[in-house]
């Protein structure tokens, strides 16, 4: 158990240095995206990041620096990142289905991507809850 603990907080640390590095080249990308007046009225999702790309990226700043941290102390096997590592998933969570849902439009293949999206996110919740990690963590 120690070494599956310390091996999903490496995990965690992985795909956040790289949601990291995306969301840095959003932030400074996003001032050369092309602005048509034709594709702005026909995409709800590149209208969104014309117009909100710069906070968007800014705010996956924030998430994926505070999943990274998160990352690294649940190797540590603190409690209070396991906790927060729970809360980081399911905000991710409710992001996918918000884009999938609302922005993306809600056809079939947006609902898939937000199903595949979100099958790490539910695995990670139950297993970051599970009574032996929990004990693990000595809560």
């Amino acid at each position: 158990m120690p070494s599956f603990v310390k091996s999903v907080g490496i995990l965690i640390t992985t795909c956040s240095a790289l949601m990291l590095a995306v969301s840095l080249a959003g932030f400074f990308l996003v001032d050369f995206l092309p602005i048509r007046a034709d594709s702005v009225g026909e995409s709800p999702f590149y209208h969104q990041t014309l117009h909100h790309g710069k906070l968007i990226s800014l705010l996956f700043t924030v998430l994926s620096l505070s999943s990274l941290l998160t990352g690294l102390f649940i190797a540590r096997c603190k409690n209070w990142a396991r906790v927060l590592g729970r809360a980081i998933a399911l905000v991710y969570l409710t992001y996918i289905w918000h884009q999938a849902l609302f922005i993306a439009g809600g056809t079939g293949v947006d609902i898939a991507r937000g199903l595949l999206g979100s099958i790490p996110l539910l695995l990670l919740i139950g297993y970051l809850g599970r009574k032996e990690v929990k004990n693990h963590f000595g809560f």
